[in-house]
């Protein structure tokens, strides 16, 4: 690997800790305060940021599930959904693969394998609804139904 390369690669894995910092925090004061929209905003903008960089960098799994949360994200902020107890618990369980699969990727400098992204993704595609909502049951708990994602 050329020193651009790992130049390359060493930048990913500090923009991506910043990035997943940002979510994990962004998310945990969402926790107390789900109607707060300027940090809907900001956890939206790190996703955004993490999925554009793998996909720089040719991660293309890593974004596509970047991508599907930053979608959960932009339901919320578009006012299609609100992040209750389940969803932002969703959203922490996405985020946590997705932060361990960016520092897997990060340090052997190739995308994940296809069997560790499909669950999260299939978990994240599942929760979008065709009414642009998230699915839970009657007492707020996440459905892990796949359910028909919007056209």
């Amino acid at each position: 690997m050329s020193a651009d390369e790992e130049s390359l690669w060493q930048s990913y894995a500090l923009d991506a800790e910043d990035a997943l910092r940002e979510i994990e925090d962004t998310l945990l004061a969402l926790e107390t305060s789900p109607e707060d929209l300027a940090s809907v905003h900001r956890l939206y903008r790190a996703l955004h940021t993490l999925k554009g960089n793998s996909a720089v960098i040719g991660l293309g799994r890593m974004e596509a599930l970047a991508h599907a949360v930053e979608d959960i994200v932009g339901r919320v902020r578009d006012g299609a959904a609100r992040f209750d107890a389940a969803l932002v618990e969703l959203t922490l369980e996405l985020t946590d693969g997705l932060a361990t699969l960016v520092r897997r990727a990060a340090a052997q400098h190739a995308d994940a394998a296809e069997e560790q992204i499909s669950p999260l993704l299939t978990l994240a595609q599942g929760c979008l609804t065709q009414n642009g909502g998230v699915a839970t049951d009657h007492e707020g708990v996440i459905s892990h139904t796949v359910i028909e994602r919007e056209r």
